[in-house]
């Protein structure tokens, strides 16, 4: 794709100050194409305002290879000096715009635009190549006509994984207010992915939009385009894996917590051991005796998938301590008060720094334990793994 398919929903007062990291278009050529391309995209409120990312030191990195534990912490050290400010997070209004496979398209006087913000160079993996010349192959297609409620597009190319909806797409309902502002109902339009992940984001929409009724939410079929008039939209609070706009983040938990604050923590302690399914891949292979070492330090054991999202929330809101294996699961830390302390669990060889920045945005003690692995799965993240139990003791001895 050239720079000029792309029109960003107000390239200078996302980007002027920094924040902005695409070593394919630069800043200069969004702005050229998005002044050349007008779609009379509106301004409405500034949701998160931009902000210097200021990660911190505490982290520990374990890990029976002598050479990953120092690889992994030059990694977060070169993250740290390049990935340095958040862009702001910004409500819009898009007078003409189409909805297509969980992306924003904007309707122009020259064609059709990819909304930058939907397809940033951190995205284009997932979403894939020329999304434009797909979208004009689309042969379903539907206009939506939502009368005189306030349309709310909530979506990222991460959309379909709870970690990411947690921290791409839940600042998105920090607009509600302003979107109810004079009466006006909202409709909350997602696209659709599988059961399981559409039911935790109706869910979690719901409990965010609260006990009005003034609300309908949509999940929409990722192959059909659908145009809508006036389509509200907020572009991202996160900079996915790398950057977290803390002032989201307090948005999440305090929304969370509010949710969740009349639940009861479905573990009989405050300290947890979030594992995973038995049918998921990243199986600890010694989980059995990992959580028997865990259980003699007074470590509950919590299967998230057996719980609803209150019954979650309120499981990590009431954590002191947390060790759980790298995942989409443990994005629920979130929740957790400043100062806790996390282990992550995690196969030698991923380098996933989404979780390390996480816990430094929240204010969490980061520990990762990286263990051995022999699987043949040429994806490291999806490998199972063991951990070495004497190194998990010393360092829960710390706390």
């Amino acid at each position: 794709m050239d720079h000029s398919d792309f029109l960003s929903c107000s390239p200078t007062e996302l980007y002027g100050q920094g924040g902005y990291y695409d070593p394919d278009v630069s800043l200069e050529q969004l702005i050229e194409s998005s002044e050349r391309n007008p779609a009379g995209i509106e301004i409405r409120a500034e949701i998160f305002p931009g902000t210097a990312v200021a990660r911190g030191a505490h982290q520990i990195t374990i890990s029976q290879d002598p050479a990953f534990a120092p690889a992994v912490e030059r990694f977060y050290r070169e993250i740290d000096g390049h990935f340095t400010r958040l862009a702001p997070s910004l409500l819009v209004r898009i007078p003409r715009a189409v909805i297509w496979d969980n992306m924003i398209f904007a309707l122009t006087d020259d064609g059709v635009k990819l909304v930058y913000e939907c397809y940033r160079q951190i995205d284009r993996a997932e979403k894939g190549p020329d999304p434009l010349s797909r979208f004009a192959a689309c042969e379903s297609r539907e206009r939506l006509d939502l009368g005189a409620a306030n349309a709310l597009f909530v979506g990222s190319a991460g959309s379909f994984n709870y970690g990411h909806w947690v921290v791409d797409d839940f600042p998105a309902f920090a607009a509600t207010d302003i979107l109810r502002a004079g009466g006006r109902e909202i409709a909350v339009l997602m696209a659709r992915f599988s059961p399981e992940i559409d039911r935790t984001r109706k869910e979690g929409a719901a409990l965010a939009l609260g006990e009005r009724r003034d609300f309908a939410i949509r999940m929409l079929d990722r192959a059909t385009a659908y145009t809508v008039e006036n389509l509200h939209y907020v572009t991202p609070a996160s900079y996915h894996p790398v950057g977290k706009n803390p002032e989201a983040l307090s948005f999440i938990r305090d929304l969370f917590g509010r949710a969740a604050f009349d639940a009861p923590s479905f573990a009989d302690s405050d300290r947890i051991f979030v594992n995973r399914s038995g049918g998921l891949w990243r199986k600890l292979l010694n989980g059995d005796a990992v959580g028997d070492l865990l259980a003699r330090r007074g470590y509950a054991p919590v299967n998230v998938d057996a719980l609803n999202l209150r019954e979650q929330w309120a499981t990590f809101a009431q954590a002191r301590q947390v060790v759980g294996i790298m995942g989409a699961a443990m994005t629920s830390s979130v929740l957790c008060p400043v100062g806790t302390p996390l282990t992550y669990l995690a196969p030698d060889g991923w380098m996933e720094p989404f979780y390390w920045d996480l816990a430094a945005a929240c204010g969490h003690r980061y520990a990762a334990l990286f263990g051995p692995t022999d699987d043949p799965e040429p994806q490291i993240y999806r490998r199972n793994f063991s951990v070495d139990l004497a190194s998990l003791e010393r360092h829960l001895d710390r706390f």
